[in-house]
This record gives structure tokens, C-alpha cells and sequence, in this order.
């Protein structure tokens, strides 16, 4: 694509992109990011250049703001130019467990870490309110830490003078204003912007939603966030995933409660963030006086080597970061050259899209996917010969937050999210070693077990089974659609949302969290 900023000519290729969302990819282009829409009207184009234009140039040198507009060759507007951030983190990543151990540099990210950078944003938020913009749709994706502090992007979606904010993540949204129709005014403004930034913090410091959980009568996260029930409720049962709430000190738990569980809707005062984080002998990062895991712990019994509960027997193989890593590590036996996909053996398999293809592979079966604007093109290949099959799955819409691929020697199980509009949509299929879609699920992520996170699956000649918090769920194929079958329930002390499941020998399974690795045995077999 050639596009023209301050008369310059750009060629974009895909090769460039470094991100897309649902109504635009970006590019990157030397010291600049370069965004482009797509799919819009000649309407919301002209909506968007004007918001482009009149933009205020007094907001802090934090956000990233929009510096030129791009046209295409016939002097059409398709986008804006922007200051590019190499080496950035987002806010999704640093709310994950997995990916908070390490950053491209190599140095870990620590919970200290990430308070220095709540507190730069709580300073670039308060900053940007002052120049009378709203940032709108503050959420993990839109937000950065790069070069020791935070970022806000996403400039075109923030909310000044006439100009509303169009769309808010649901997960961020303040559940004040569900079923408002955030087109029609400027109806987001400083106080949702707070509680958007709550919801943020209380993500990456404890890696969990505020609405998360499980509650008897209220199924869902919108429903829960609309009765203001939040997981610090003692009627909710917590996600594993979660850390205990013991690591942050009673009045930061106090004010989380006073804005999830009822309508508090203000800055986080600066005393609640000027958090003073220790890492425990134990290994518990907190930010207490004494640790909360050795307070409560009383007399000290060593573990036991194995563990039973009903039918399973569980033995724990490896415990510690560096143990889980190797552990999980796999060697790649292919490569992306150019444009091509070539494994070990130097075999060209077949011809891909250079820059914007992503590929994993198990002993037998490699799955792969490029995207090009709306287009989405999956495909699988035999581990050692040439040719790509095509799959037909439906297009990745919006940006995409979740992906991950499971094999067995004849199957591959592909799950992922995305984000489109502000909501959450997710999918799940199987295929056979000939490219044939066996069945598949999608909808929104409350809509079944199978759909809550990418996360958490297991493939076993053909079996497939998924990690939850009730035990381990065994996933059936009926009428090619995947439904949730039987409930395992008695694995539901080892596993949790979010781990990796692992065939292992005897029709046994590995869980592999970041603390441990524990074999599941059935007992009787």
C-alpha cells in the first residue's frame, strides 16, 4: 500500500505491520507508526478527519498523539502517522502471569515494577484530563510501558469538545453506563476513566478481574459487575489464578471494595500507590509488613511427594521458574524465510505472507496463520513435507488478545480472542490431519467453559480435554459443533484456569503452571 504523509510517498507491506485492531492496522515506518483504517465509510472517514484535525496539541508528551495525516495516492484520508515505541510492553501483558517473567531485554518484570508504572499513568491520566480529553477506552491494549515509564495510545478513540468516545472495552467499562449507546454523545468522562484505571490495577496487581470468579445465582462478569458483587466478596468464588488478596495492604483492599462493590468513582489516592513491594523467602512478592503466606502458615509440614483426592494421584515432578521453563520449552523445526515456511532439513513447505505469519508445530502436525486486512488465511502442514492445506476457519476480527494451538500426532485444537468493538469474541476448533474442521465453538467467552480463555487444553488421539476451575472437562464433538462432556472433578484441586495441560504417559496428564509441574495419574489404571 502507498500512502502519503507530509508528501511523502510510503510504501506499506505487510511485513510492517506491528498491529491491528478492528477498524485499522498499524505499520511501522522508520520512527513512525503509520495507522491505517480499514472498512470504514466516506462518513466516518470524514468524522475521523476532523477529529484528527482539531485534536488539542496540549496534551502531555505521553500519549501518542497524531502528527500527520495520510492519504492515499488520489489525496483520500486512510489514516494518521504517529511517534513509534520500540520495545513496548502492554498493559495485557503485564497482567499476565506468563508473560511478566521476562521482557525483551531479558530483565524481569517485578510487582515493584509495575507500580512505578501505575503510577506514571495515574500521573499521564490526570495530565490528559487537565488538557479536557477523556481518554475513553483506557484498556490493556491501550496502554504502554516503554523506556522506564507509561504510555496512553489510541488517540483517535479519546473523547474531546464534540467529539465522543465511540466504543469502551466491556471488560473496562463502567457498568454505570451498560446499554448506553456511547455514539449518540460524549457520554464517558473523567470518573470512567478511573474506574477503567482501577480495574487496570487491580489486573496487574493481583492478574485477575475485579468480576472474575464464580457466584451462585449471578453466571456472568457483566451481571456480577452490574450487582456491584466483586470477587473480594466472600459469596465469590475466586479464580486459582488469582493472588491472594493479602499481598496488598487493607486500605488499597478497602478501596477496591468501595469502587467494585459500590460506586466509588475517583483518582486512586497517591498514598495507595506508593506501595513498598518485598519478596519473601518463601518467594511471595507483597507489600505488608510480614508476609501474609508465612503469617498464616503456623507449623510448617513438609509436602507431600503424592497427593490423593478421590480417583487422582498427583506427584509433583518440578517445582520453581527455571524448572517450568525448560520443561515447556520445545525446539522449532521450522523457520520463516522470506516468504516461505522451511523446516530443519532446509524443505521448503510452501509459501506464506512475509512479516505476518505466525506458525507453531507439534511432532507430526504444524498449524499456521497470516492475516491481510479482514483476511485471515489458517493452514496446516505434515511435519516433513512439502505443501500447506488450507483450513476453513473464520477470519481473526479485531484485535486479537488470545492464540494458541494444541496437537496430537492425527488433530490439532486451535482457540482464540479477540476484541472487537469493545467486546470480547471467542472460537475453538478441531481439526483432522487432513484439514477437515471436526467442529468448532465460538461466541462470547461466558457463553460456555470452552470459550472463557485460549488456554488450558489438552489433545490425546483425538480427545480433547480443557483445564477449568471445577476439575478437568472433557470436550465432545456433536453435529460439528465442540460442547463441554463430563466434568472430572476430582482434579479439581491440581488444576486451575489458565494452566497447560500436557498428554503424558499411560493416559496420564502433565499441569504445568508457573510454580510446578504436577503429574494427574487415574487411580485403578
Amino acid at each position: 500500500m502507498r500512502v502519503i504523509v507530509e508528501g511523502l510517498r510510503l510504501d506499506l507491506v505487510a511485513a510492517d505491520a506491528i498491529g491491528q485492531g478492528g477498524e485499522a492496522i498499524v505499520y511501522r515506518s522508520g520512527d513512525r507508526a503509520i495507522k491505517i483504517y480499514q472498512g470504514l465509510t466516506a462518513d466516518a472517514l470524514a468524522e475521523k478527519a476532523e477529529k484528527l484535525r482539531t485534536y488539542p496539541r496540549s496534551v502531555p508528551a505521553g500519549v501518542i498523539a497524531p502528527l500527520a495525516m495520510a492519504y492515499d495516492v488520489k489525496g483520500h484520508l486512510v489514516g494518521y502517522a504517529m511517534r513509534f515505541l520500540d520495545g513496548a510492553l502492554d498493559g495485557q501483558r503485564l497482567a499476565s502471569k506468563k508473560h511478566r517473567g521476562g521482557v525483551p531485554s531479558g530483565q524481569a518484570v517485578t510487582a515493584a515494577t509495575v507500580t512505578q508504572w501505575l503510577r506514571a499513568l495515574a500521573g499521564l491520566l490526570e495530565a490528559l484530563h487537565a488538557a479536557k480529553v477523556v481518554a475513553g477506552d483506557l484498556n490493556e491494549g491501550n496502554v504502554l510501558w516503554a523506556q522506564g515509564t507509561a504510555w496512553i495510545i489510541d488517540a483517535d478513540s479519546h473523547q474531546f469538545g464534540n467529539h465522543p468516545c465511540t466504543v469502551a472495552h466491556e471488560k473496562y467499562l463502567d457498568p454505570r453506563l451498560y446499554g448506553v449507546d456511547l455514539s449518540s454523545r460524549c457520554a464517558l468522562s473523567v470518573s470512567s476513566d478511573w474506574y477503567a484505571f482501577a480495574v487496570l490495577a487491580f489486573s496487574v496487581w493481583l492478574f485477575g478481574h475485579p468480576y472474575g470468579g464464580v457466584h451462585p445465582t449471578l453466571g456472568t462478569m457483566a451481571r456480577r459487575a452490574e450487582a456491584r458483587v466483586s470477587v473480594l466478596r466472600p459469596d465469590v468464588t475466586r479464580p486459582k489464578s488469582l493472588l491472594s488478596f493479602e499481598v496488598l495492604p487493607p486500605a488499597l483492599l478497602d478501596w477496591f471494595s468501595r469502587t467494585f462493590d459500590g460506586d466509588l468513582r475517583e483518582k486512586m489516592p497517591a498514598t495507595l500507590l506508593d506501595l513498598v513491594w518485598t519478596t519473601c523467602a518463601c518467594g511471595l512478592e507483597h507489600a505488608r509488613q510480614t508476609c501474609p503466606a508465612c503469617a498464616s502458615r503456623g507449623v510448617i509440614r513438609a509436602r507431600p511427594v503424592v497427593d490423593r483426592h478421590g480417583r487422582v494421584r498427583a506427584i509433583v515432578i518440578a517445582s520453581g521458574v527455571r524448572d517450568v521453563a525448560a520443561f515447556q520449552a520445545r525446539p522449532s523445526r521450522v523457520r520463516l524465510e522470506g516468504d516461505y515456511l522451511v523446516d530443519g532439513d532446509g524443505l521448503r513447505v510452501g509459501q506464506i505472507l512475509e512479516g505476518a505469519t505466525v506458525v507453531s508445530h507439534g511432532s507430526r502436525l504444524g498449524f499456521g496463520y497470516y492475516r491481510a486486512g479482514k483476511l485471515t488465511h489458517h493452514f496446516l502442514w505434515r511435519v516433513g513435507r512439502a505443501g500447506l492445506v488450507p483450513v476453513a476457519l473464520p477470519a481473526i476480527e479485531g484485535r486479537l488478545v488470545g492464540h494458541q494451538v494444541v496437537f496430537d500426532d492425527q488433530h490439532v485444537l486451535v482457540a482464540w480472542q479477540s476484541v472487537l468493538n469493545g467486546r470480547l469474541k471467542a472460537f475453538v476448533a478441531l481439526i483432522d490431519a487432513s484439514g477437515r474442521v471436526l467442529g468448532s465453538a465460538s461466541g462470547h467467552p461466558d457463553d460456555s467453559p470452552l470459550l472463557t480463555s485460549t488456554s488450558g487444553f489438552a489433545l490425546a488421539g483425538g480427545r480433547v480435554l480443557r483445564a477449568t476451575e471445577r476439575g478437568v472437562l472433557s470436550v465432545v464433538v456433536d453435529a460439528s459443533a465442540l460442547l463441554p462432556g463430563s466434568l472430572f472433578v476430582d482434579a479439581e484441586p491440581f488444576v486451575s484456569e489458565g494452566c497447560e495441560l500436557l498428554p503424558g504417559p499411560g493416559g496420564s496428564l502433565y499441569v504445568v503452571t508457573e510454580e510446578r509441574i504436577t503429574q494427574l495419574c487415574l487411580e485403578g489404571e
